[in-house]
């Protein structure tokens, strides 16, 4: 989403003074950065590195889990669920990746500036890409794999693949001697291009997740359902709220001050919590797959999404 792994030049002069008077404050308690920007201090970085840590641990937790669900054979048995795990897979190793860049790319020296600006770009970019990916082929399990929002989704990826290219080739990072330090000059035209790409994904799943929550279960959310729909469309509500305020805050800060980084890496933290949340709701979906006793059939015959529970559910009402 919006925003890039180190430091921009852009900045009203507005907020750049008060960032400045803040850290003037700041650094007359806990000194000046040894390293890196001079718009952060020590103890700041301290606290983005907390973050950092949380983020790379949800991602490691997530790649253990799913392994562990994958030696479940039940877990595996749905189609779905088994194109979900690899996404999944991949994007927690990107995580990782990306956020082991963040930590190195915020104190980049002069001669890794250049080429250590652009690979904290790519795997942004990648990151938000993997995240668009999974809730975009979620939205399309929930819309009981229609023709229509596969299409969309796949025009709402390529828009998003295309506003990252066109943003690694604009964007770089700029050696600046007098406060010595690795300024990200961050195209503001791509920038808001992909951020509102980023916007455009998260509200098409949002509102698709409402729209067919609602045809399907017609009112009644009980049992699988119920996991399936209100863990999607929340997950879609959240993600939103978090792109919104990522966004607003590069627009409004310059990126090397400590808001724009917190909002970086909380957006990271957010968004890989979201994906991992699939591990806690399939789950539910497992337990309810279990054949119940009396020979009562299950509730979904595959992994269940949600058109394959419904047909299920009508089948034993019936």
């Amino acid at each position: 989403m919006p925003f890039s792994l180190s430091h921009s030049s852009f900045s009203n002069s507005s907020n750049a003074t008060f960032n400045d008077t803040m850290n003037l404050t700041i650094d007359a308690v806990f000194g000046p950065p040894a390293l890196g920007s001079p718009y952060i201090n020590d103890a700041q970085y301290a606290v983005l590195g907390v973050i950092l840590g949380m983020t790379i641990e949800i991602s490691f937790t997530g790649l253990i889990t799913t392994l562990c669900r994958a030696l479940q054979g039940s877990v595996t048995q749905g189609e779905e669920f088994f194109v979900i795990g690899i996404i999944m897979t991949i994007f927690n190793f990107v995580c990782i990746a990306y956020q082991s860049l963040a930590a190195w790319v915020f104190f980049l020296g002069e001669e890794q500036c250049g080429y250590g600006s652009l690979v904290g770009n790519v795997f942004l970019h990648i990151f938000n890409l993997g995240f668009d990916i999974f809730m975009l082929y979620k939205t399309y399990c929930v819309a009981a794999h229609d023709l229509r929002v596969q299409y969309t989704a796949m025009a709402i990826i390529v828009h998003r693949f295309g506003w990252a290219i066109v943003d690694i080739m604009a964007s770089k990072g700029v050696w600046n001697p007098d406060l010595q330090y690795c300024a990200y000059a961050q195209d503001m035209i791509t920038f808001k291009g992909y951020a509102s790409s980023d916007m455009i994904s998260h509200i098409f799943a949002c509102i698709l997740s409402l729209v067919f929550g609602c045809l399907n279960f017609e009112g009644d959310l009980a049992g699988v359902g119920k996991s399936l729909v209100e863990g999607n469309i929340l997950r879609s509500v959240v993600t939103v709220a978090i792109c919104a305020y990522s966004t607003a805050t590069g627009l409004e800060f310059n990126s090397g001050s400590y808001s724009a980084a917190v909002a970086m890496l909380v957006q990271a933290y957010v968004l890989s919590r979201c994906v991992n949340a699939e591990l806690f709701y399939s789950v539910g979906r497992v337990s309810y797959a279990k054949p119940g006793g009396g020979g009562t059939r299950s509730i979904i015959s595959s992994q269940g999404y949600t058109n394959s529970a419904v047909r299920s559910d009508r089948m034993e009402d019936a």
